[in-house]
């Protein structure tokens, strides 16, 4: 008995050593074999961070992508409100679509979201909206039936400084007298019939009619008004500023002096600012827009030269040289000639007038009126653009520094320039030589402010210009206009 107690007492026995630290350290896996509940926020927190990740950047370009529609809407504006400048143009561009049109000044003018162009056949002088995007047409009007052979007449829809115009279609519809009557060469008879028709922009309907009777000279559009120059039977040139829709008379100005010959009638003209109009008739008037109000009135037989320049006006005589004139009417600076007729001016060149002396563009400060730079040069300034003035002639151009004078590059082809050079602000538009004899022009995009070529691509076989109208890129044909995008 005694051995069997001591086999029991003697049975081998396993031993495990553990601290009371392991003890307290290992966690309770009672609940959850995978790592239990303190595994738990960890995984959370790795996903709360992920998502937040994930809306920051949503946020980010979300962002941006309102930045760029702010930016892109700033250009807009900005295209819109300077004439000459086209809308942003963000890559080659390409025929989008054509329509048949006149050629000739307002044969095209671009309204808030339509194209409308003037044509002719054999019956009738037709007015047709068009669709920006598409091209397709919104509505035809019929002017006025056509007048046989040299009698057809004309008919132009102008726009202010090119601008689109909002809801209201002008155009002024020229039927002249019977060229086969009897009367003496230098007699002035005045038989044009003149009648002035308004169109709704959206609709095509016929909103106001009115008549002008007298000789036609030139018209140009201010607002939903019109600004018509007209010659009577004696020679004096009347300007009125009237109302579109109903012709009701805003002011008239009458010349003092009168036309003599036909010759000088036929070269009457009107070019305006935002401000005046300049109208080189029996006189030369400068008539402010508002009211009628002559500025300036010398007869054409004074050897006086008056060009518009921004809001106000320029003269020149061989005597006292040239005065820049501001809108009220005072006298701003000295210049040694008539300020350069710009085709776009975005108003960073504000602080100077290009002029052309014949053998040099100079740069006068208007603040001083001292002379900024020159440069001797055939090329005549046609542009000012991002702090850059940007000169062409022959087959050259040329982009200066629009405070220094300094040269910043130049661009040539072997042909003659086909059109002045054209920028949405930050790229400039060149001609590209033709890619053979005959071939289709090309056109360059170049970085305004460093030349650059961003881009070039050929124009369509029968494109000979382009021109920036209501901030579009047009492309004339030989019958009709292209949109270019």
């Amino acid at each position: 008995m005694a051995h069997a107690g001591r086999a029991a007492s003697l049975q081998p026995v396993e031993v495990v050593e553990s601290s009371t630290d392991d003890v307290r350290a290992r966690p309770d896996r009672g609940s959850d074999p995978e790592g239990g509940s303190d595994a738990q926020p960890r995984r959370w927190s790795r996903s709360r961070v992920l998502l937040l990740v994930v809306v920051v950047l949503v946020l980010v370009v979300a962002l941006l992508a309102v930045l760029d529609g702010q930016r892109r809407a700033a250009a807009r504006r900005d295209a819109l409100a300077v004439p000459g400048l086209l809308l942003p143009v963000d890559g080659p561009v390409h025929e989008q679509w054509r329509v048949r049109a006149e050629q000739g000044a307002g044969a095209v003018l671009v309204g808030s979201d339509a194209v409308v162009a003037v044509t002719a056949d054999a019956d009738a002088w037709r007015l047709t909206a068009y669709d920006e995007e598409s091209g397709e047409p919104r509505w035809t009007a019929e002017v006025a039936a056509q007048g046989p052979g040299i009698e057809r007449g004309d008919v132009m829809c102008p726009s202010h400084l090119g601008r689109r115009v909002d809801s209201l279609v002008l155009c002024v519809r020229v039927e002249p007298g019977a060229v086969y009557q009897d009367q003496a060469p230098d007699e002035i008879v005045a038989t044009d019939v003149v009648d002035v028709l308004a169109y709704d922009l959206t609709s095509g309907r016929r909103v106001g009619t009115w008549r002008v009777e007298g000789e036609f000279l030139d018209a140009e559009r201010v607002d939903d008004d019109l600004v018509v120059a007209m010659s009577d039977a004696e020679g004096r040139t009347h300007v009125e500023r009237r109302a579109g829709t109903d012709g009701t008379v805003r002011w008239a100005y009458v010349s003092r002096t009168r036309l003599f010959s036909q010759l000088d009638v036929n070269q009457v003209t009107i070019e305006t600012t935002e401000q005046v109009a300049v109208v080189r008739g029996a006189d030369i008037a400068v008539l402010r827009l508002s009211d009628g109000h002559a500025h300036e009135v010398a007869s054409r037989l004074v050897p006086l030269a008056v060009a518009p320049f921004r809001d106000g006006y320029a003269t020149w005589t061989p005597l006292h040289g040239g005065v820049v004139v501001d809108a009220r009417g005072d006298e701003v600076a000295q210049v040694p000639a008539l300020p350069t007729r710009l085709r776009v001016d975005d108003g960073s060149g504000d602080g100077y007038a290009l002029t052309m002396t014949g053998s040099a563009v100079v740069a006068v400060g208007l603040a001083t009126g001292d002379e900024a730079w020159r440069l001797v040069t055939n090329q005549r300034p046609v542009g000012v653009v991002d702090g850059t003035a940007v000169v062409a002639e022959g087959p050259r151009v040329s982009v200066l520094d629009v405070a220094r004078g300094t040269e910043l590059w130049s661009y040539e082809i072997e042909q003659w320039l086909p059109w002045e050079p054209v920028s949405d602000g930050a790229l400039l538009l060149v001609p590209g030589d033709p890619a053979g004899l005959g071939g289709p022009w090309v056109v360059v995009a170049c970085d305004v402010r460093d030349g650059q070529r961003v881009w070039q691509v050929e124009l369509p076989r029968d494109v000979r210009s382009i021109t920036a109208v209501g901030g579009l890129l047009l492309g004339r044909t030989p019958d009709g206009v292209a949109l270019l995008r």
